[in-house]
């Protein structure tokens, strides 16, 4: 999936924890885009089975949708920890470095960075 399609599946999972009902205005605002951006990510989205969406009705993650935003938003949080809280970076500055480093880390990084994280919790207990 590319950095936009993740973009939007992470605001539309965000977004349902707050309210259950999410639709195509609301991701658009919240990503400060405009809705034909949206809804043409939205409509990508459901041809690769992340989402199912009707004109007009709420979008609905599927399985495979809260998976994937899932393991997006913890990516996210692992390195916004590490930034912040290892590296001493600003949390604003490791906020906005986290989302777009979340898209091209590969696997062997991240999987050392967290290693590295837990290592040093089981330290600081």
């Amino acid at each position: 999936m590319q950095e936009s399609g993740e973009n939007y599946l992470k605001a539309v999972f965000l977004l349902q924890q707050k309210h259950p009902q999410v639709h195509l205005t609301e991701v658009a605002r919240y990503l400060n885009v405009t809705k034909a951006s949206t809804s043409r990510a939205m409509k990508v989205l459901e041809k690769d089975g992340y989402i199912i969406h009707q004109s007009y009705k709420a979008i609905e993650l599927t399985d495979k949708g809260r998976s994937a935003a899932a393991d997006i938003i913890e990516r996210f949080d692992y390195l916004t920890t590490f930034l912040h809280e290892v590296l001493q970076v600003d949390y604003e500055v490791a906020v906005k470095d986290a989302c777009r480093i979340e898209h091209d880390i590969s696997e062997q990084t991240l999987g050392k960075l967290i290693e590295y994280l837990h290592r040093c919790r089981t330290l600081d207990t």
